[in-house]
């Protein structure tokens, strides 16, 4: 399983690499990256429809594996529209439920989703990005991330190609100019000499149109980039090939000016070269914007590493300036209740007593779960593989959560009887989840109610249940139940058990770690059952 930085880490590098190109596939390449860092089934670009704002078209989209056939669909009654209407919508589970008259959903057997629209630079919509699972999406953070990383660049890809598409169109009567249309003009003989020039060219060249004539692109020098560049452009002049979008820098009366060129052999009837057609554009509005959205990629990613180091401070000092405080305040809150050196005097002191220690005990879990939970968000996770018996795993965690038998508390079986079954994974990540999970199962299963263990080989892994019949919880509760600080408590209502409402979020960042994820279902009143599958390989 992958940490949360290395998705962020690979869209900044596709944004760097490939996502300055401007290419006709950028939106595949977009779509297909997107599906292979969130690890979903469907990733895809919408463009909303001209003069037809309810209906969207993909123009991109990566379906379980590989690019698709386009289509156009209604926007009413699917998630798409309430991406529009927003900034980005998430979805973690039964997208079907919520949208029930969505069929695409139903096709796409969808059970997740997440978007963000896509604006254009004068805050219109022109479209959206968005990503659906066939099992619950559970990064939440992760998904966002990259999709706001690529939510600029895309916004600024579709605006370009739209206008592009209207310019193109616009200069469709204009003959040979129609496929490369731009700034100004220009026309070469068969020696590859200009002949002509639009008047507008010196606006930018800061010369006449007539300095140009008779000299060949070499004889006017050569421009300001990579040498292998401008030999691979030369290459193409002297085969008759076609070009598009030839980016140069040039100094002009007003400084360095970055030009597009795109031209077009011509031939006569007998398919003699005849020369070149062509025009020329100054893009230097969008290199220095295409560098400055650079140099802010470069930056954030120096902040990101820089906030990392920073929070791995903090936790080492929050690690030893509160744990050993506190343990020291619980230490002797037990000496005082238990009045080790002689009685209290007054009954209220021993009920302050264990007031202290309770309250010690609670700031305590509550520390050491927001370190864990730091350290999981961070990526300071170190996973140690080793081939544990399952059976002897469980029987440890129970005798954690439950040191004894009561009747005034629920009862804990662990029915793995097979000690030959055995998972690979970090021991000490197991037996947290395995704690978190039980220690929860605990909170909300009445005295007298049982709480059982059970785990089974599949086809790709070790899958374990830990399934209670307790107080449950309703389905819009289960939704909630695994967000940080929520808490279990608020989800189950009834319950009065206290708790840092972070156990099931460490359980799912280990996961995570592990290759895997969890699944909770629950039937409000009649308990809950919480699964996860350890995989065999990794």
């Amino acid at each position: 399983m992958t940490s949360p930085e290395e998705p962020v880490q690979s869209t900044l590098s596709f944004l760097a690499q490939r996502g300055w190109r401007g290419d006709d596939d950028f939106f595949a390449a977009l779509a297909a990256h997107l599906a292979r860092v969130l690890a979903v089934d469907y990733a895809f670009v919408d463009r909303i429809v001209p003069d037809a704002p309810e209906r969207v078209a993909t123009i991109a989209l990566w379906a379980k594996g590989g690019i698709e056939k386009n289509f156009d669909y209604d926007l009413v009654g699917t998630p798409c529209e309430n991406v529009l209407g927003q900034d980005i919508c998430f979805y973690r589970d039964n997208i079907q439920g919520l949208f029930p008259n969505d069929a695409l959903l139903v096709d796409m057997n969808a059970e997740s989703y997440a978007g963000i629209p896509l604006w254009a630079s004068d805050g219109t919509a022109l479209g959206l990005i968005a990503v659906m699972h066939t099992n619950p999406i559970s990064n939440r953070d992760t998904v966002e991330t990259v999709l706001r990383m690529v939510e600029l660049r895309a916004s600024a890809e579709l605006e370009r190609r739209l206008l592009t598409d209207e310019l193109a169109e616009s200069h469709h009567r204009v003959q040979d100019f129609a496929d490369v249309s731009s700034d100004w003009f220009w026309e070469t003989d068969a020696n590859h000499r200009y002949v002509w020039f639009s008047p507008n060219v010196e606006e930018v060249a800061g010369v006449p149109p007539e300095w140009h004539y008779g000299k060949t692109r070499q004889e006017i020098g050569s421009p300001d980039i990579p040498k292998k560049d401008w030999d691979a452009h030369l290459e193409m002049l002297s085969k008759h090939l076609p070009y598009k979008n030839f980016e140069f820098k040039r100094r002009g009366p007003d400084g360095d000016k970055w030009l597009r060129s795109s031209g077009k052999p011509i031939f006569d009837a007998d398919g003699v070269f005849k020369g070149y057609r062509g025009t020329g554009s100054d893009i230097t509005p969008e290199i220095t914007r295409r560098l400055a959205l650079e140099q802010e990629l470069r930056t954030a990613k120096e902040n990101a590493e820089s906030s990392n180091r920073a929070k791995s401070t903090f936790l080492a000092k929050m690690s030893h300036d509160l744990r050993t405080p506190l343990n020291a305040v619980v230490g002797l809150g037990q000496m005082m209740e238990q009045q080790v050196y002689g009685e209290l005097g007054h009954p209220k002191y021993q009920e302050y007593s264990r007031d202290i220690v309770s309250s010690g005990n609670y700031l305590l879990e509550l520390v050491c779960d927001i370190l864990d939970m730091s350290r999981i968000e961070t990526g300071h996770i170190k996973i140690d593989l080793q081939d544990l018996k399952l059976k002897s795993v469980i029987d440890e965690v129970i005798s954690i959560v439950m040191p004894a038998p009561s009747d005034n508390h629920p009862r804990i079986d662990n029915l793995v009887t097979d000690s030959a079954i055995s998972v690979r994974t970090d021991l000490k990540a197991l037996h947290q989840i395995l704690v978190n999970l039980l220690s929860n199962a605990a909170k909300f299963t009445p005295a007298g109610g049982r709480i059982t263990v059970s785990a089974a080989p599949t086809d790709d892994g070790v899958r374990i249940v830990v399934q209670d019949n307790g107080i449950g919880m309703s389905p819009e509760a289960v939704v909630r139940v695994g967000e940080p600080f929520t808490g279990a408590q608020d989800a189950y209502k009834a319950a009065t058990t206290e708790g840092t409402g972070l156990g099931l979020s460490i359980v799912t960042g280990l996961l995570e770690h592990l290759g895997s994820n969890l699944e909770i279902s629950s039937d409000l009143g009649h308990g809950t059952t919480a699964s996860f599958t350890l995989p065999l390989a990794r």
